[in-house]
This record gives structure tokens, C-alpha cells and sequence, in this order.
């Protein structure tokens, strides 16, 4: 794992310091004729796909080790199961949010934008819990 972890970050590293423009221009946020940027759905979008990537890790790192992890305590799968159910309606929560931010983009629309990151950010507190007490709350 942190083998992974030093190649990505070294190629994040390498490929981000090449070039002296940081962020390209354009872009679905960018601003059009019809449209205003939109620099917050950016980082709305950005820091949920990081938290659901870093969630959807531990679900991986689980289903590798499934057969350790289950000798462990049984309750290592059960507990996660719980959060992928609950992460899925997050998910959904956070499509819905973001198509009404997209049909009327307000500053009160983000609300359920933070409100979807925020419940992700927590079922991903839960997971590392789960994995760390081996299933018991």
C-alpha cells in the first residue's frame, strides 16, 4: 500500500511542477456566455470525489483482506456493509443537491452540496472506526 501511495503522490509531484500554468483555463466551471464560473461547485465536486475515494479505499482494502479481516471479527464485513448502504444514499443525495445547485446556482444551493460532504466525511470517520475497533462500536 504505501508503495502505491509514493508512486502517486510521486507522479503527482513530477507532472504538477512541469509546466509554470497551474490551472488550465476552461473547463465545465469555466465561465461561458450563458454561465458564471463556478469555482465553488469546482470545489465542492473536487473535495467529495477525494472523501468518496478515500472511503471507497477502505472498501477495497476490506474486500482484499476479506478472508483476515472475517477471522478478525465477522463484524468487521457486517459494519461495513451498514456503511456502504448509508454511503450509497449519499451518494444520491449529493446528485440531487448538485442538480438543483446546476438548475439555480445560489449560495443557499450549496447548503445540500455541504450537507452530502459533510455525512461522507463522517462515514468515512465510521469506516476507519470500524476498522480500528475490529467491528465493535
Amino acid at each position: 500500500m504505501k508503495k502505491y501511495l509514493s508512486l502517486i503522490l510521486g507522479c503527482i509531484l513530477l507532472t504538477g511542477c512541469v509546466t509554470g500554468a497551474r490551472l488550465e483555463t476552461g473547463g465545465p466551471y469555466a465561465a461561458t456566455a450563458t454561465q458564471a464560473a463556478q469555482p465553488e461547485l469546482f470545489v465542492m465536486d473536487s473535495s467529495f470525489d477525494v472523501a468518496y475515494a478515500a472511503l471507497d479505499t477502505v472498501f477495497r482494502y476490506e474486500q482484499t483482506n476479506r478472508k483476515a479481516l472475517w477471522a478478525i471479527s465477522p463484524d468487521i464485513k457486517h459494519s461495513l456493509d451498514k456503511v456502504r448502504i448509508e454511503s450509497q444514499r449519499v451518494r444520491l443525495d449529493y446528485a440531487i443537491a448538485r442538480t438543483a445547485y446546476k438548475a439555480t446556482p445560489t449560495p443557499a444551493n450549496l447548503d445540500g452540496l455541504s450537507e452530502a460532504l459533510a455525512k461522507l466525511q463522517s462515514l468515512n470517520s465510521a469506516a476507519l472506526a470500524v476498522i480500528a475497533t475490529k467491528g465493535n462500536p
